[in-house]
């Protein structure tokens, strides 16, 4: 059985192409962002109805209710707000080591059995 070059090529070089598109796509949305709007960050406390998040200069704050739950990866956290809409946070973004396992318990706190953390600390 002797297959075609074109009949495997083909194929490869649109998914290649799609991907390069996408790639371009980004670089040129993150190169549009002034300098603050690259840095998002968050503030979680203990005695608050939610959690803050600063993006540029805009400020937001997101109740507890509003989140659907909480899932820990090897390298981040999801935080899910419905089945299409949800935050990343990298774990390398904390402060200090001893961060991460703060944030875990302010999220087990408010969201019960909804957050699904790896392992308990």
């Amino acid at each position: 059985l002797r297959l075609s070059p074109l009949f495997i090529g083909f194929p490869i070089m649109g998914v290649a192409g799609q991907l390069l598109r996408v790639n371009a796509t980004c670089r040129k949305y993150f190169s549009s962002l002034s300098e603050s709007q690259r840095r998002i960050s968050y503030m979680f406390a203990n005695n608050s109805d939610g959690y803050d998040l600063h993006h540029g200069d805009s400020f937001s704050h997101i109740a507890w209710a509003d989140v659907s739950k909480v899932v820990e990866r090897s390298m981040f956290f999801f935080i899910y707000f419905n089945r299409y809409a949800a935050n990343i946070i990298p774990k390398r973004g904390f402060h200090h080591e001893s961060d991460i396992p703060r944030f875990k318990s302010i999220v087990r706190s408010h969201l019960g059995n909804k957050a699904i953390m790896s392992e308990p600390d």
